[in-house]
């Protein structure tokens, strides 16, 4: 790096050698490792158990719509933010198939031209694949018959555009 002088010309700075900012021979401590794979593993646990409490939170507010006071003008617009955590969580927890889920919901309820176009068939059919997603203790990208479940999601969401 250089810095000007207050004469227009440069001096060169050279930090020092990476090896004497970070010190030789102390290795990563396994201890330190371990807690923090534990930790991943309870936030892990619990995130499967939100997502369960999620989808019934979002199943009482399709709910609510269907009374005469429910707020039809707020509902897609509330899925789309609690669908859109979920699915920023799972991608960071490595859950790629409530990943794939909420996507599709998410694409289904930001497309909407109207709160009333809103269908609830196509929001309970994702809110049940993340339950059976966790009741099923499924993980990865659910195989086959998690792709098939993702492509009967989308396919889904086209014809209710």
């Amino acid at each position: 790096m250089s810095a000007a002088e207050p004469d227009g010309s440069y001096q060169l700075i050279n930090p020092p050698p990476l090896k004497q900012r970070v010190g030789v021979g102390r290795g990563i401590d396994a201890e330190l490792v371990r807690r923090a794979k534990t930790a991943v593993d309870r936030i892990r646990t619990d995130y499967l158990h939100r997502v369960a409490t999620t989808a019934g939170d979002v199943t009482h507010l399709i709910n609510a719509t269907k009374k005469p006071t429910g707020d039809r003008v707020n509902t897609p617009g509330a899925i789309s933010r609690i669908f859109r955590d979920v699915q920023m969580q799972a991608a960071a927890l490595d859950y790629p198939l409530v990943n794939d889920i909420c996507k599709s919901l998410c694409s289904y309820v930001e497309h909407l031209d109207a709160p009333e176009e809103l269908d609830k068939i196509v929001v309970r059919a994702h809110t049940d694949a993340l339950r059976s997603v966790v009741n099923n203790s499924v993980t990865g990208d659910g195989g086959h018959l998690g792709r098939a479940l993702v492509k009967s999601l989308n396919e889904l969401v086209d014809k209710s555009r």
